[in-house]
């Protein structure tokens, strides 16, 4: 499968996370070669250390 084809599943997943909570976004996803996803969230209020690791483990259950 391709980079782009991965990207563009991994974002759907980010869109049904994010549903719940409007205010959240996504900037951006990258996978660097070594198979390692960044996922860019931001709001306008910002983004808590909180909300990021639950939304990393969600994400993280969801890729398994």
């Amino acid at each position: 499968m391709s980079s782009e084809a991965t990207t563009g599943i991994i974002t759907q997943m980010i869109g049904l996370l994010l549903e719940e909570n409007p205010a959240y976004f996504l900037v951006e996803v990258k996978i660097i070669p070594t198979n390692n996803v960044k996922v860019f969230l931001d709001a306008d209020g910002g983004v808590s250390i909180d909300k990021c690791v639950q939304y990393n483990r969600a994400l993280y259950k969801m890729l398994e």
